[in-house]
């Protein structure tokens, strides 16, 4: 298995002074795309999950030790976070394969990754997966959260869309978006909130109108996110 990895990430440079290493860097990064895959994003569990999973690690990839939360921040401020995406975007599809009709696309910061004072931003990355078995098809980091939008677009010219339905979050309704997925031969469900302004209103409006006009059964679910703290 770790052979498999190992190969798409020799590519990756290792900037730091070979001749004082404890860690070796193929080894950090199969650790933190593995827990990056089971939905960790602070530096803390990712450390905790090399501890946890050490045995597992050992076995299945030949990664002997978990490094420190401070030389992993310092390892992941070193190394270019698209680069590793396109290697994790790789791995999947190579052993999973695609299979499935909708692909969702989500943000995700890996949380502790800027070193206190510095220019560089947390590490985030724009990921698009197939829904029905989690592989991803491609990923991009992002400067910041709010530049997710044009990186979408970049992101839909890169993987094959066509005959999918691409889900995205209200931050996503943009003209723009849904025009690119509809000329990549795809589909696409889009949050949409209140705040959206004369979309939102208009598509309410639609809605309601297709309710009492046309007798249109629709069907509604609610969801009720209750903040910390709240009863």
């Amino acid at each position: 298995m770790r052979e498999q990895f190992t190969k798409y990430f020799i590519g990756i440079e290792d900037t730091r002074c070979q001749c004082d290493i404890s860690h070796n860097l193929q080894d950090v990064l199969i650790l933190v795309m593995c827990a990056v895959l089971c939905g960790l994003d602070e530096l803390s569990d990712i450390v905790e999950y090399g501890k946890e999973k050490s045995n597992f690690l050992e076995k299945h990839f030949d990664v002997k030790s978990t490094p420190s939360e401070s030389t992993l921040s310092r390892i992941m401020n070193m190394v270019s976070g698209e680069k590793i995406a396109e290697c994790v975007v790789k791995i999947m599809q190579n052993l999973i394969g695609i299979e499935g009709e909708i692909i969702a696309a989500d943000g995700k910061t890996v949380c502790s990754t800027a070193k206190k004072g510095s220019w560089r931003e947390k590490l985030h990355i724009l990921t698009a997966y197939m829904t029905s078995n989690g592989v991803t098809l491609g990923q991009l980091s992002v400067g910041e959260k709010t530049n997710e939008i044009p990186i979408l677009r970049e992101l839909l010219d890169m993987i094959d869309i066509k005959g999918k339905i691409i889900t995205a979050d209200a931050m996503h309704t943009q003209k723009e978006t849904v025009e690119k997925i509809i000329d990549n031969g795809g589909d696409y469900v889009l949050g949409l909130k209140g705040n959206q302004g004369a979309a939102f209103h208009e598509i309410k409006s639609y809605i309601d109108d297709s309710i009492n006009d046309k007798g249109i059964e629709v069907e509604f679910e609610q969801t009720i996110e209750k903040k910390q703290g709240s009863h």
